[in-house]
């Protein structure tokens, strides 16, 4: 009798204890699957599949992309491959290749620009003209036909086509950051500093530094902007907002968001979506801000994520080894999700979404391509046989897909 007494509150005990312990989204840690015991579904809103076009005027940078209507579902499916790297690459930091005339141009690991033909034979290479100790490119754009490079010992130079030099940038930091270009001005961020310089002479605009203790984050900084607004998280760590215009730090809601892992930012991200600004901090808490408002949407929303995480448009796109999980940025609902399980290979991660002719577009690191229809439902698998893919975009109606390898494909 005490023993079935005992029993009994023993299980209501346990009972009580584990719907007190429910999250809005809970993590089961033997196999580190989410598990959705209590969500709330989206009825009002929808994927947004518009695609959004990043781009300067007359140029072609790491965060630049273009809309694009390949068709991944034809019947047979032609690719470029160039060895333009050349070498692994560090960190995931793909080189860019672009389209100037008939040829492709891109640059190796010992800073030759590279040309190749229509069809990837290489047909020329050009050492850049400077005697540096460090020649590792982390950066190549196009302005104007010609390009914006950035070395890891800290330089940032201008050349045209055959490598001679027309202006050289120096400052005393490495750099392992991309170079945007905004407004007329290339953006650099170094490990304390963000740096404004001239497309045209290669002279220093603006600068500002920002001390930190925190830690250095090899993969380098992040940044993104709406209209004249500039986001940016340092490879210190530390996340500032600039007005490009004033040259000025702009003030608004976001001086009050406190980041939960601010000693190291490595795996946070930061993404836009028309006056939205989103910023996901280290994969556990959500904050979404309306930037014309001034107020959160959501602050400190806490949300459990796959392996693998990808911001597009309206909709953050998560994946573990079961399903891939769709959520809107504005209240942390989900859209829906979909079973990849026996689909996708395990730990498959999301390198990049598109959206082309109404249907969204997901590639993964192992060249599996996933295609959903118009109702999200699975359109088709497509193994592009290509591996470690690190980042896919669209320019000149041509998709680049770049590996870890230093190799890009061009369909």
């Amino acid at each position: 009798m005490i023993f079935n007494c005992i029993s009994k509150s023993v299980f209501i005990f346990l009972l009580l204890f584990t719907i007190s312990c429910q999250n809005r989204i809970s993590f089961f840690d033997e196999d580190k699957e989410l598990v959705f015991d209590k969500y709330d579904i989206e009825k009002k809103d929808k994927v947004d599949l518009v695609s959004i076009e990043i781009l300067e005027e007359n140029s072609f940078d790491y965060f630049s992309n273009e809309t694009s209507d390949y068709d991944f579902l034809r019947s047979k499916i032609n690719k470029i491959k160039i060895n333009n790297y050349k070498k692994t690459i560090e960190n995931s930091l793909t080189i860019n290749s672009y389209i100037i005339g008939s040829s492709f141009f891109s640059i190796n690991h010992k800073a030759e620009i590279l040309e190749f033909d229509k069809i990837g034979k290489l047909i020329s290479k050009h050492p850049v003209e400077l005697t540096i100790p460090d020649l590792t490119p982390i950066s190549f754009s196009i302005i104007k036909n010609d390009f914006i490079i950035g070395f890891k010992s800290g330089e940032i130079v201008k050349t045209n086509k055959i490598g001679k030099v027309i202006w050289k940038y120096k400052k005393q930091n490495f750099l392992n950051t991309p170079i945007k270009f905004l407004d007329g001005n290339l953006i650099a961020l170094y490990p304390e500093y963000i740096v404004f310089i001239s497309p045209e002479n290669g002279k220093v605009i603006y600068e500002k530094k920002y001390e930190s203790n925190k830690i250095l984050q090899s993969t380098g900084g992040k940044l993104i902007n709406f209209f004249n607004i500039l986001y940016f998280i340092l490879p210190n760590s530390e996340f500032h907002v600039i007005d490009t215009f004033l040259f000025d730090e702009y003030s608004s809601e976001l001086d009050s968001i406190s980041i939960e892992t601010s000693l190291n930012n490595l795996d946070d991200i930061i993404h836009n979506y028309k006056n939205l600004l989103v910023y996901l901090d280290n994969g556990r808490y959500l904050y979404t801000y309306d930037i014309i408002e001034n107020k959160f949407l959501l602050n400190k929303f806490k949300i459990n994520l796959g392996h693998s995480t990808y911001l597009f448009n309206n909709t953050i796109i998560s994946n573990n080894n079961k399903n891939i999980y769709f959520y809107n940025i504005k209240n942390g609902n989900l859209f829906f999700n979909i079973n990849i399980e026996k689909k996708l290979n395990k730990n498959s991660e999301i390198v990049s979404v598109m959206a082309i002719d109404k249907k969204l577009h997901l590639f993964f690191n192992n060249g599996k391509l996933l295609i959903l229809d118009e109702l999200f439902k699975i359109n088709k698998i497509i193994d592009l046989k290509i591996k470690k893919i690190s980042k896919v975009f669209s320019y000149q109606n041509k998709i680049f897909i770049n590996t870890e390898s230093g190799h890009t494909f061009i369909f």
